[in-house]
């Protein structure tokens, strides 16, 4: 199903995003 891909990907950048903010 796309919907997991999606979440997956969100997932990803939402932790991608909180790294960033770190630095």
């Amino acid at each position: 199903m796309a919907i997991l891909k999606i979440q997956r990907l969100r997932m990803q950048l939402h932790l991608f995003k909180k790294l960033r903010n770190r630095t």
